[in-house]
């Protein structure tokens, strides 16, 4: 039997809205009973933007089947809302102001260590035998990209491996998916002193929102370039739905999916 929690925390942070979405999949199966297989897919710079929110312009069936199986939550709120004070805060399950963890990157070369008894999630799983991986590749295709940016120093390896393949052999497993989609470098200087930077996947995502038929949210200015970026994130988060539907595919072929 399959068992999802949705959660999303949104916030506005330096004119720029961040949204951390997560999905947790607990799979349970025959071979672990007692510990169920977690896979944890994680999605970052998105809104409410699913169709089972109501957005017109996307199409994510599988996002909303997800939601439809599991909970989808409508009033959850991050105390830190930008990346790396939330992911941290998902890690250890404390508050990043608790922590002291809720700037943006404020510990990222002075050595700054959880307090004690504040142990990453994967580290505690370990403890009681299961086997940890941050996937980014289902066999040739991209499904994560590996990252890391948290606001502590790692007291070891956080995972025990990246690769798919292993998670049926190593099981009770807790494998974590960050999604590439809803993504750019806006943060390097190359970048910057290009006209536009593409959203990851943008390529190939479907082309369901166009700057015809999408309406920017009412804090953004109702301008040609925005409707066309406004477009591309929208495409992005049906990319996202792809992709989460390969997750899908793959774990019902390996026999995980129930």
């Amino acid at each position: 039997m399959l068992h999802f929690r949705w959660i999303a925390k949104v916030g506005v942070t330096m004119k720029r809205l961040l949204l951390l979405l997560s999905v947790f999949l607990l799979v349970s199966n025959s071979f672990a009973k007692d510990k169920p297989n977690i896979l944890w897919i994680v999605g970052e710079n998105f809104s409410l933007d699913l169709a089972c929110y109501g957005q017109k312009n996307v199409k994510t069936p599988n996002l909303d089947q997800l939601a439809m199986d599991g909970v989808r939550y409508t009033k959850v709120y991050s105390t830190s809302p930008v990346c790396a004070p939330s992911r941290s805060a998902l890690m250890t399950g404390w508050y990043a102001t608790t922590t002291d963890m809720h700037h943006m990157r404020s510990h990222r070369t002075d050595g700054f260590r959880l307090p004690a008894g504040v142990r990453p999630i994967t580290h505690l799983l370990k403890d009681v035998g299961y086997h940890t991986a941050n996937i980014t590749h289902i066999g040739k295709r991209e499904v994560g990209t590996g990252k890391l940016d948290l606001n502590f120093t790692q007291e070891g390896p956080l995972y025990g491996g990246k690769d798919w393949a292993d998670l049926k052999k190593k099981q009770p497993f807790f494998a974590q998916i960050n999604m590439p989609e809803a993504e750019y470098d806006i943060y390097d200087r190359k970048s910057a002193e290009k006209p536009r930077v593409k959203w990851v996947g943008e390529e190939w995502h479907p082309k369901i929102a166009t700057p015809e038929n999408v309406t920017p949210p009412p804090y953004y200015p109702d301008h040609k370039i925005t409707r066309e970026e406004w477009a591309r994130y929208l495409n992005s988060v049906t990319g996202t739905d792809v992709r989460i539907g390969w997750i899908l595919d793959q774990l019902k072929k390996d026999g995980l999916s129930d």
